[in-house]
This record gives structure tokens, C-alpha cells and sequence, in this order.
């Protein structure tokens, strides 16, 4: 709560001060809040002397450094950069595809296409990965190729044709049927 010095005290401040009463009326507002600070009671005294060290606002000793852990080996993290696999790799990849689309179809299913496809790895762009359109329209994800823990995971729905990916592979599928129809009948003139 703020108190207002009484127009007795301005005046005396003004005259002892050489202040005019603008500055009157601040030197005995600071004046006021000096006089109003806080004062620790006697019982808070006792109180801190019982806790000792235990007290709240005692400054604790310092507590002596331990000595530096073993530091655990962390896992390397996969340097940014090109990824394209090697050919032995490749086969590999593929054999993981067939393997994982016999687990899912019961059968192997031909890869008809590649439809994403990312080698280089990057910190904006991400983690490299190959993705395939099966003959039965459902599709096969590739991730792990940048550090070698190669996961293989198979679509349970078709690929929509409406999603961006998924146009683009029909829209591509008919182009190339409307050519191999053209060249055939150009063939059969």
C-alpha cells in the first residue's frame, strides 16, 4: 500500500532540502519504503537456530565432485550423406521383400514397380528408403537401409488411387498401356 506524505512533511522536506514539491513528495515516499521494509520477528530468530544448517536460506557447502562415470558407448549415429546400396545389398533387400510379402500373401508376389526411392541421407530430407508397388496392387516399405537395420514392412490395403503416389503409378500404367496398344496396332498394319 502506498502512503502519501502529509503536507506538513512535504513542507519541511522542501524547505530542509531546497526540493520542490514534486521532489519533496518522492524523497519521503522512498523515505517511507526504507522505514516499511520487512524485520525478521524473534521467534523466526529461534527458529533458524534450532534448524542449524537445515535452515532454508543458509547457503549448503558445497558438495565435492564426484568423479566422471564411465561414459556408456553410444550408438553411432549414421553419417548424412549417400546411401545407394551396393548390389550384394540389393539382393539382400529383395530377398527380405520376398520373404516378407510370402509371410503376408502366402505366396511371392512380383515387384511391378519402384514408387519412392530415396539413397542420400539428410538431416532436412531425412532417412533413406525404398517403397514398391506389388503386381497385387499393395505395396512394400524398405527403411534402415542408412544404418543397417534393414526393416521390411507390407501394405494390408491396396495403394489408393486417389493419393498423390498412387496417381501418379496409374496415371503411369495407363500411359504405358496406351503405347503398347498404339505400337501393336501400328504392328499390325
Amino acid at each position: 500500500m502506498k502512503t502519501y506524505p502529509t503536507d506538513v512533511e512535504i513542507a519541511k522536506v522542501m524547505e530542509d532540502r531546497k526540493l520542490n514539491r514534486i521532489g519533496a513528495v518522492q524523497f519521503r515516499r522512498r523515505q517511507a519504503a526504507k522505514s516499511n521494509q520487512l524485520t525478521q520477528p524473534v521467534e523466526l530468530n529461534a527458529k533458524l537456530a534450532e534448524l542449524g544448517d537445515k535452515a532454508p536460506h543458509i547457503a549448503q557447502p558445497a558438495k565435492k565432485a564426484k568423479a566422471p562415470k564411465a561414459a556408456k558407448p553410444k550408438k553411432a549415429k549414421p553419417e548424412y550423406g549417400d546411401y545407394t546400396p551396393s548390389a550384394k545389398k540389393q539382393e539382400e533387400i529383395d530377398s527380405l521383400v520376398n520373404s516378407a510379402v510370402r509371410k503376408a500373401f502366402g505366396k511371392v508376389v512380383a515387384k511391378v514397380a519402384c514408387i519412392g526411392l530415396r539413397n542420400s541421407f539428410s538431416k532436412k530430407g531425412g532417412a533413406p528408403y525404398q517403397r514398391y508397388v506389388l503386381a497385387n496392387d499393395h505395396t512394400v516399405f524398405v527403411g534402415g537401409i542408412h544404418n543397417d537395420n534393414l526393416t521390411v514392412s507390407v501394405s494390408e490395403k491396396k495403394l489408393d488411387p486417389k493419393s498423390f503416389t498412387g496417381r501418379r503409378y496409374f496415371e503411369k500404367q495407363a500411359r504405358l498401356k496406351a503405347r503398347a496398344a498404339k505400337t501393336a496396332a501400328k504392328e499390325s498394319k
